[in-house]
């Protein structure tokens, strides 16, 4: 079982901004990860643009922003079909190019069976699509696989 030490995370200016939605990482025991293709155009303006499971953070009535990481487990549930089995550990912290802060987050322990939803396709990919030219956000997604590889040096195995 990997125990996974949290990212130290410099303070940026980003942190002062609300968070306007949250991606997930699954890295399975080949190194693949999880990605999404949508089905349909997106934030990033790319249709069938390849990326990770991921979603907007909700508001309230009242204002109040839902909790990160409890958007980050809905929105992998609604997208994958996966749940998470453990808590999440927060990779990256930081902006996509229109200025919206996102949260991303690495899910070392999940359960469920992937399948595909109404917004998308759900598969095991290389690393390399997210930055590459189908890549939703390919600067930020590099941002977070540096993360991701930060923890993995740092770790031996998963569960």
């Amino acid at each position: 079982m990997k125990n996974i030490e949290k990212p130290k995370l410099e303070k940026k200016e980003s942190a002062e901004k609300p968070i306007t939605a949250v991606c997930v990482v699954i890295e399975n025991m080949e190194g693949k990860i999880l990605l999404f293709k949508s089905l349909y155009q997106r934030t990033s303006g790319k249709t069938e643009a390849v990326g990770l499971p991921a979603g907007l953070v909700d508001t309230t009535d009242s204002g109040k922003s839902e909790d990160p990481e409890i958007a980050a487990t809905r929105e992998l549930l609604e997208e994958t079909g996966l749940q998470t089995n453990g808590p999440l550990v927060l990779l990256y912290d930081g902006e996509t190019p229109s200025g919206k802060r996102v949260v991303s987050y690495l899910c070392p322990k999940w359960q469920g069976e992937i399948k595909a939803s109404e917004e998308g396709l759900v598969y095991w990919g290389e690393k390399e699509e997210l930055t590459g030219e189908s890549g939703g956000y390919p600067d930020y997604n590099k941002k977070v696989l540096q993360a991701l590889q930060s923890i993995n040096s740092k770790n031996e195995t998963y569960s």
